[in-house]
């Protein structure tokens, strides 16, 4: 992966006008890197750039207007690229834990091994993964944490949908129950980490994730 860091940014922002100027000379260049323009300020909700500013300024005879504001824009993107957490959703490694289908030890084994790009750590083994992020398989393949969050939001979505939630937590928890041949409490509740193997590592983590889930909908 490419990386952008702070000094490129910075670099980048002073020569920004210099950049425009070579790249707004040819009508037929300009006209795609606008399209351009206008389909990022669309997709991205949190900028406070509006497609109707760009296309006035780009109908504007004055060339000034149009480089000014799209040289804004430009930097903004700059600041958004170096800065790769700040718009954009963070997992908690617990999170990813269930999303992956593994344990926390193994995610936060996987983040010490350097096998996630980005990671931001805010609090005392405290870590924090952006969705943005990039995770290297065991195979060698490279994997986006978006991709994987996707995948398992689809493959959920399809219990819920033929289902209420309730009754497929209920579903879900009974499956442990048997799986396990009792409560969480008389199982793997009971048990310490260190005797746990990495099929019930996961499986805790999810039971009580399932387990939260079904209070929170009592409490209601």
């Amino acid at each position: 992966m490419i990386t952008f860091n702070k000094s490129e940014q910075k670099e980048f922002s002073l020569q920004t006008k210099v950049i425009l100027k070579d790249l707004l000379m040819d009508k037929e260049y300009t006209q795609l890197f606008l399209k351009c323009l206008s389909g990022f300020i669309e997709s991205t909700p949190v900028s406070s750039f509006r497609h109707e500013d760009l296309m006035v300024a780009a109908e504007t005879e004055n060339h000034e207007i149009l480089l000014s504001y799209v040289e804004q824009i430009l930097i903004y993107m700059s600041e958004v690229a170096v800065d790769t957490s700040r718009h954009v959703p963070v997992y908690t490694t617990r999170q990813l834990a269930i999303y992956f289908g593994v344990s926390v030890t193994t995610i936060n084994l996987w983040i010490k091994a350097g096998r996630f790009t980005n990671v931001d750590k805010r609090e005392e083994d405290k870590f924090f993964v952006p969705k943005n992020s990039l995770w290297l398989s065991s195979t060698g393949k490279v994997i986006s944490v978006a991709t994987v969050v996707e995948d398992y939001k689809k493959e959920n979505s399809v219990q819920y949908e033929e289902t209420d939630e309730l009754t497929f937590l209920q579903n879900q928890l009974y499956q442990y129950f048997q799986k396990y041949n009792g409560t969480f409490e008389e199982t793997l509740g009971s048990r310490k980490e260190e005797e746990l193997t990495a099929e019930e590592e996961s499986d805790k983590e999810l039971w009580i994730f399932f387990l939260n889930k079904l209070k929170d909908i009592d409490s209601i």
